[in-house]
């Protein structure tokens, strides 16, 4: 057996034709392998583990989930257990203003281009409390959570009153002013690599 130059396994020059040289040819393709969920992917693995076919760094195994959040459905695994998600190049602009707590209002969204994730908002309008980060007006899906505790630039009320921006690893967003009395809107727009 030889290896071809896209690293499929061939019958060398001289080999006798056999079944098993077909049976060789087809294991060695590496192509995305659709799959309905994670119980169907895990079903993946045990199958090829068993035909002496499981993952490693020299054999990835790369599905499409179907039931994974669309422009992630592409993961890949080394181990069959750690499970990467090869990401969309551009989701474009996703509403996430569901994610706002109640009591606030206003349009929030994210995007994730080249795993830089940004998330904008004009105006969400709400009590947001003086000097407090204990108000968590928007809570981020867990696609788009940067891996650790961020700051960035922010403003309550009108662009003259500058306000920063928490965004917890956990998913939460509060905005920290120190307008005396409180404020009533808030603005950003913060962009970090994906956690």
């Amino acid at each position: 057996m030889a290896t071809d130059v896209r690293k499929h396994t061939v019958p060398a020059a001289g080999d006798a034709p056999r079944r098993q040289a077909i049976l060789d040819l087809g294991l060695s393709i590496r192509d995305v392998i659709p799959v309905a969920n994670t119980t169907a992917r895990s079903q993946l693995i045990t199958a090829m583990g068993a035909a002496g076919q499981g993952p490693s760094a020299s054999n990835p195994v790369l599905v499409f989930r179907a039931d994974a959040t669309a422009g992630l459905n592409h993961e890949y695994t080394t181990d069959g257990t750690t499970w990467r998600v090869l990401r969309a190049v551009d989701t474009g602009w996703v509403d996430i203003s569901s994610g706002l707590a109640s009591g606030f209002t206003g349009a929030v969204q994210v995007r994730n281009l080249n795993d830089m994730i940004t998330v904008r908002c004009s105006n969400v309008v709400g009590a947001f409390p003086e000097k407090s980060t204990s108000t968590t007006f928007l809570t981020i899906p867990t696609e788009y959570t940067p891996a650790t505790n961020l700051l960035g630039a922010a403003y309550v009320n009108s662009p003259m009153n500058p306000a920063t921006i928490l965004m917890r690893g956990l998913g939460g967003a509060s905005i920290i002013h120190a307008m005396v009395g409180g404020a009533t809107s808030a603005a950003f727009t913060i962009t970090y690599p994906r956690g």
